[in-house]
């Protein structure tokens, strides 16, 4: 039995480590999108290289980069904060077994 419990909590912690190297690279993600967007420097033309309607598709500018961008940075926020979540739950699993292997060895 408590050699079930001492996998599981490998398991959860190595979850949690995880999703928090995750988390530390999104950052650093976030970190280079702004930027990218402060540069005034920085120009960005997406090219289509297709038809749309009978026309060729319009370039995307340095503009639809920056708005991309911003949204791009809300979805990794969003993960960001479900990762978050996802290893408190796990920590708080790992606290509840640690607290039973404590009772069970105190009875």
């Amino acid at each position: 039995m408590a050699k079930e419990k001492a996998k599981k909590v490998w398991e959860l912690l190595s979850k949690i480590t995880y999703r928090l190297g995750q988390n530390e690279r999104a950052h650093s993600d976030i970190e280079f999108l702004e930027e990218w967007t402060q540069n005034e420097n920085v120009y960005i033309t997406f090219h289509a290289d297709g038809w749309q309607g009978g026309e060729v598709c319009p370039d995307l500018l340095t503009s639809d980069f920056v708005d991309i961008a911003k949204k791009s940075i809300e979805v990794i926020c969003k993960r960001i904060n479900q990762r978050n979540v996802e290893a408190l739950r796990d920590a708080r699993e790992i606290q509840e077994m640690l607290t039973e292997v404590e009772e069970e060895a105190n009875e």
